[in-house]
């Protein structure tokens, strides 16, 4: 398994790739051409992202308003659509605390979860 370290320095070098192919891009074509041609770097900087987040060290604070949702209630509802990445933000908890690592809803569909939290502070937008 890769270090945090490492797996940033890989995004560092994606997160390169994507400012150079945005700078060259010729934006009098289409949008879906932009996105067709960017897909696959998005997806690895996600990759990359998701994997820094399975295994980042955490710190916890305080719930604060957020709406404290069970693993298992959490996962139903981003499957069946009701939560997407886009609808807000949702920190790792222990049900007390909450930590400073993300999880987004999209995570379940990629099957990358933390098994060491049983629950999830989610903020609407």
């Amino acid at each position: 398994m890769e270090s945090v370290e490492t797996l940033r320095a890989k995004v560092d070098l994606v997160n390169l790739k994507i400012d150079e192919l945005d700078y060259g891009w010729d934006y009098s074509k289409p949008y879906d051409e932009y996105v067709s041609a960017m897909e696959s770097i998005w997806e690895e900087r996600d990759f990359l992202y998701r994997s820094i987040r399975m295994i980042d060290k955490y710190t916890l604070k305080p719930i604060s308003d957020g709406c404290l949702y069970s693993m298992i209630d959490f996962k139903e509802n981003c499957l069946n659509g009701s939560f997407i990445d886009y609808d807000g933000f949702g920190y790792y908890s222990d049900g007390k605390m909450e930590s400073d690592i993300h999880i987004l809803p999209s995570d379940f569909k990629n099957g990358v979860v933390r098994k060491d939290f049983e629950y999830v502070v989610w903020y609407n937008k």
